[in-house]
């Protein structure tokens, strides 16, 4: 065996850390990028909201 239990434990941990600054990361760029487009967005939901509404879809 090469480091036994504490190294599974070190391992573990540093997955767990990986994880979480991924995901830390993923955020912060998903909420970037909603501010960047996220009027043009609206926008576009506006417009297929009406043109559902149109079609007499709600």
């Amino acid at each position: 065996m090469w480091g036994g239990r504490a190294s599974w434990h070190q391992e573990r941990g540093a997955e767990w850390l990986e994880w979480v600054i991924v995901t830390l990361i993923l955020t912060i760029a998903f909420f970037a990028l909603l501010q960047a487009v996220g009027g043009h967005l609206t926008e576009f939901i506006l417009k297929v909201r009406l043109w559902l509404q149109g079609l007499g879809l709600r």
